[in-house]
């Protein structure tokens, strides 16, 4: 018995000593066609050659195809013969445990009762409860844990790079706003991404890949060309596709 796998091989085969020989055909059939005297014939045998070639080519193109689909399905399966009985099933054998008869107890009181005494409470032990952490992964980008937290809010930064004065409320047409914050166990190459709101609407977006240590005090900023409009305030910072911490402030 052939099975389809076999049938497709034995097809594609066919197929392709086919196209081989129209190939060959085409191009001696051109060969011939270039040496005629008249330029009518020379075009003719051009045209057929051309036809047979496409054919050619047409026929190893399905032939590859038939070939790849005889190696993906699966072969047939073998059906056991009719006349083989079938496997009986495994006897299961329960085997029952009586368990060994409890001794008596037979308590004597003595003369002198003894004094009771009160049993100290038992300390019920705490159970633990393991963590079990599955890292998940998509398809478009890398997902973070948290690893920042807001710390600080300010217009200026000193010369060790701390925050001048913290605060969430600025006057109008300051230049420049500094958003402080901690952080610790970040990659580097990681994508830092912070978005600035300014009465609901987005008006500044950046992203920085991150080069620094992996722990410590850092900052985003933004100074917008006219410097800050009075409104309310929303910055956003993204790691990766999560969010970090928002902050909020002010500009009267």
């Amino acid at each position: 018995m052939i099975t389809t796998a076999e049938f497709l091989y034995i097809t594609a085969a066919i197929l392709s000593i086919i196209a081989a020989f129209l190939i060959i055909t085409a191009y001696f059939g051109a060969r011939r066609g270039q040496r005629a005297a008249y330029y009518s014939t020379r075009r003719e045998a051009h045209r057929q050659a051309t036809r047979r070639a496409s054919t050619g080519l047409t026929m190893f193109v399905i032939a590859a195809g038939l070939a790849i689909v005889g190696k993906i399905i699966p072969s047939e399966l073998v059906q056991p013969a009719p006349d083989e009985p079938p496997l009986a099933p495994p006897s299961v054998i329960v085997e029952t445990v009586t368990p060994p008869a409890q001794p008596t107890v037979f308590i004597v009181p003595s003369s002198t009762p003894a004094p009771t005494r009160t049993p100290e409470p038992t300390r019920t032990p705490r159970t633990t409860t393991a963590h079990i952490i599955i890292p998940t992964k998509t398809a478009t980008a890398t997902i973070f844990d948290k690893h920042m937290t807001l710390s600080a809010i300010s217009s200026a930064v000193d010369a060790a790079g701390q925050p001048i004065s913290p605060t969430t409320e600025f006057t109008q047409g300051v230049s420049t706003i500094y958003i402080f914050f901690d952080y610790q166990d970040l990659p580097k190459g990681a994508l830092l991404r912070h978005t600035w709101f300014h009465d609901g609407g987005s008006v500044h977006f950046e992203s920085i890949t991150w080069t620094e240590p992996e722990s410590g005090v850092a900052h985003v900023s933004w100074s917008p060309p006219k410097g800050f409009e009075a409104g309310l305030y929303e910055v956003r910072l993204l790691l990766g596709n999560t969010k970090q911490f928002t902050a909020n402030f002010i500009v009267r």
